[in-house]
């Protein structure tokens, strides 16, 4: 090595982990009685490598809510009562295929109040 000269070693850290943000978290819909679509939520992948594939799915109640875009990254809810308040749980699974198919999640809660209008 030349006389002056200094050797650059750079050490990388540890790899944040992936994960994914949904805004909002929760929301409360109110509308006549029949059918009511929520408001738009929206995920943000923090970390990882990319592409990225998305699937929502409902863990909870067992009637089931329309989710208007299953495999986007953001997505309304739709679901159709009578004078009822259900609150309904949506998960977002996220796949980040440029890391080996490596999986993490977000839930996201919609009460929807109808009859409420």
């Amino acid at each position: 090595m030349p006389i002056g000269s200094a050797k650059l070693a750079l050490k990388q850290g540890p790899l944040e982990a992936a994960r994914v943000t949904l805004d909002p978290w929760s929301q409360i819909v109110a509308g006549p009685n029949g059918e009511i679509t929520s408001g738009l939520v929206e995920s943000t992948v923090i970390g990882g490598s990319g592409p990225f594939t998305y699937q929502w799915e409902q863990f909870f109640p067992g009637v089931l809510a329309t989710i208007d875009s299953p495999t986007s990254p953001d997505t309304t809810f739709t679901a159709s009562g009578t004078n009822l308040s259900v609150t309904y749980g949506f998960r977002l699974v996220v796949t980040d295929t440029g890391a080996g198919n490596n999986t993490f999640d977000a839930d996201c809660y919609v009460r929807f109040d109808f009859g409420e209008a």
